[in-house]
């Protein structure tokens, strides 16, 4: 979405994507300057990795918007709200309401993941992560893949599945309130309204540190 190599952008950055393969979608810039705020909405097509930020970029806020039209699959092989090795400085926000979260690897794993930080890059405000819909083929995390989280994680549910399919064919897919190995600075909040959970729920992370309180609300699932 933002520049290549350098230069900063000092207006927000729109990217809409309704069809197509694309190996990588960044919503920031490529090893450049800082960017303003990031608006990424993706109506199909086929994407290997989404994130919210740069990579090897600053960003400020970045907003994830997904669909799936009905003529048009949509699958998203993983997401982060934030930048791969790049900063936002502000919050990430990410509303799924249909598609889905899901790569094949060669060897015949499946691996999907939903991150509301990003891969190795922090988030200096707080994550937000709303489920209307959709299927999440492995995990959802509120905070970052090996990058740390500020502020809060705040996640709520209203519908949708997390599930992943093990070389067993037994079922399994988790919602983690914190991140992959990643740490939190202030507390995690998730709400799950109505949602299939295969595997388990945690209010932290997986080998990650939550520094304040945890907190876990289910009105039905």
């Amino acid at each position: 979405g933002g520049n290549n190599q350098s230069g900063a952008i000092n207006t927000s950055i729109k990217t809409i994507i309704n069809n197509g393969e694309i190996s990588n979608v960044y919503g920031g810039g490529d090893n450049a300057g800082t960017s303003l705020d990031t608006y990424v909405t993706i109506n199909g097509g086929k994407i290997t990795s989404l994130y919210g930020g740069g990579k090897n970029a600053e960003v400020k806020n970045t907003y994830i918007e997904v669909f799936e039209k009905t003529s048009i699959p949509l699958i998203i092989g993983n997401l982060y709200g934030g930048g791969f090795k790049g900063l936002v400085s502000g919050n990430t926000y990410i509303d799924l309401n249909s598609g889905t979260i899901n790569s094949d690897l060669n060897d015949g794993v499946v691996y999907g993941n939903l991150f509301g930080g990003g891969f190795e890059g922090d988030v200096n405000g707080s994550t937000n992560i709303t489920v209307n819909g959709g299927f999440i083929s492995n995990s959802l995390y509120g905070g970052g893949y090996e990058g740390s989280v500020n502020g809060s994680t705040n996640i709520t549910i209203n519908n949708g599945t997390i599930s992943s399919i093990l070389s067993d064919g037994t079922n399994k897919g988790n919602l983690y309130g914190g991140g992959y190995e990643g740490e939190v600075k202030l507390d995690t909040n998730i709400t799950v309204n109505d949602a299939t959970i295969y595997g388990n729920l945690y209010g932290g992370g997986y080998a990650g540190t939550i520094n304040e309180d945890t907190t876990i609300i289910i009105d039905n699932g």
